[in-house]
């Protein structure tokens, strides 16, 4: 069931356009850590695909993930969290 509750929070954060905001120093930690794997994936997709739409929709992906990146480092910074990840 936990998992259905989770689904429905990320659907609720998307149909009013306000992104669930991290709580404690683990989880912003985890929050940067699926941020940082996922622009990996972003840029290795942007390599493989010839298609201008696609080549098109994984810069977007790589712009929104860099801004959730940036939001997340101002939470963990005002926190007072140090962390392992920094991106390149």
């Amino acid at each position: 069931m936990p998992k259905a509750k989770e689904f429905f929070s990320h659907v609720s954060c998307i149909l009013t356009g306000k992104l669930p905001e991290p709580n404690d120093s683990e989880e912003i930690l985890a929050d940067i850590d699926e941020i940082v794997s996922r622009l990996s994936h972003c840029r290795r997709i942007f390599n493989l695909v010839t298609d201008s739409d696609l080549i098109e929709a994984a810069i977007y992906e790589e712009l929104a993930l860099r801004s959730r990146y940036a939001y997340l480092m101002k939470r963990a910074r005002a926190q007072g969290i140090t962390g392992r990840t920094v991106l390149k």
